[in-house]
Order: C-alpha cells, then sequence, then structure tokens
C-alpha cells in the first residue's frame, strides 16, 4: 500500500466515514493501518477523556461533519489554515491539520496515534482541486528535474527506477470511493 501519514489516513479514511460511504468502525481500522495499536481522540465535544478514534468519527458526523480536509502547513505558508493564529501556530509546529468540513473543529496530531480536537474557524469545503493540485505538483516537479539537470545531478538510477516500479505495483491507500484524480494525485506525489 502506498503509505500516507497518519493525519493523510485520517482525512482519506474519517472523511469517507463522515461523509456516509464508511462506517466509522472500518475507518478507523484504516486509519491505523496495523502501523499503530490504536488511536485516542482528546477534546471531542462532551467528552472529558480522550476516546476511540470509532467513537469520535461517529460523533463528529452525529455533530454536523460531513467530511475531513487535510491541510500540510509549512512555515511561511498557513494556506489552508481556518485559524485562530494560535492554533494557526500549532498546526504549522506539527505539520498537519486535519478540517472538519461542516465543523468548527479540527484535529491536529500529538504523537503516535494521539489527536487533539480544536475550535476553528468555520470550515468549508474550499481547498484546491485534484486538478488544481495536480498541475501545481506537475510544475513544481518540472522545475526540479530543470534544475537537477542543470546542476548535473540528474541521471538514471536504476535502484530508484526499480523502486519506483514496486511502489507503482501496490494497491492505493485512499478509499476507492474517492475520485480517480485523487489516486493519480497520490500516485503521482509518491513517486
Amino acid at each position: 500500500m502506498q503509505e500516507l501519514t497518519p493525519a493523510g489516513r485520517l482525512a482519506a479514511w474519517g472523511g469517507t466515514a463522515l461523509a456516509g460511504r464508511l462506517s466509522p468502525d472500518s475507518a478507523a481500522e484504516a486509519v491505523v493501518g496495523g502501523l499503530d495499536a490504536g488511536h485516542r481522540v482528546f477534546g471531542v465535544d462532551g467528552e472529558a477523556e480522550g476516546v476511540s478514534l470509532t467513537y469520535a468519527l461517529a460523533r463528529l458526523r452525529t455533530l454536523g461533519g460531513t467530511g475531513l480536509r487535510l491541510v500540510l502547513p509549512v512555515a511561511g505558508d498557513a494556506t489552508g489554515l481556518p485559524g485562530p493564529p494560535a492554533f494557526n501556530e500549532k498546526a504549522v509546529s506539527r505539520g498537519a491539520a486535519v478540517l472538519v468540513v461542516g465543523l468548527s473543529l479540527a484535529a491536529l496530531p500529538e504523537g503516535r496515534g494521539t489527536w487533539s480536537v480544536h475550535p476553528v474557524a468555520r470550515v468549508t469545503v474550499g481547498g484546491p482541486s485534484c486538478d488544481e493540485a495536480h498541475r501545481e505538483l506537475r510544475d513544481a516537479m518540472r522545475e526540479c528535474t530543470e534544475l537537477l539537470t542543470r546542476l548535473s545531478i540528474a541521471r538514471w538510477e536504476p535502484a530508484a527506477a526499480e523502486l519506483l516500479a514496486h511502489r507503482a505495483a501496490q494497491p492505493a491507500a485512499l478509499p476507492l470511493s474517492h475520485p480517480a484524480s485523487a489516486h493519480l494525485l497520490l500516485e503521482m506525489a509518491s513517486r
């Protein structure tokens, strides 16, 4: 399976559960992916303690969450983060945030298998489309290739070609209900 980060798995599979196309149990199992013993979510509305990922997804759905959106901010570029500034700073320091579409909530990774839910400005679907992201990634890859060629760094490497061929043969890490353009974008990004 082409490996996604924990935040990527949560956004892809958990978002599918919030959209009603997968059970919270199945989504949680896919998010955990056999890599982590289990996930605990702290700060879920109405819960004093951490809850299981299955319970958190079900609760977010009953609160009106309709999907999840992944944001991968870096220092100097907090594009896609809804605020407030304190939340944005935390998200940038962690390198990932999972926004709950339809609610004013977002989850941040706190460590292996641990998430914290935070109040944020209301999250709408927004964000770039798969086609826009594909164009941006293609342009960035072209620029990098040109730079590496100018620096005489780009060259054929049989081991790299073998690794790429092996990765291409792996099944996608996204739910089948995602559009084909999302699967293609993940494949291109993983290469």
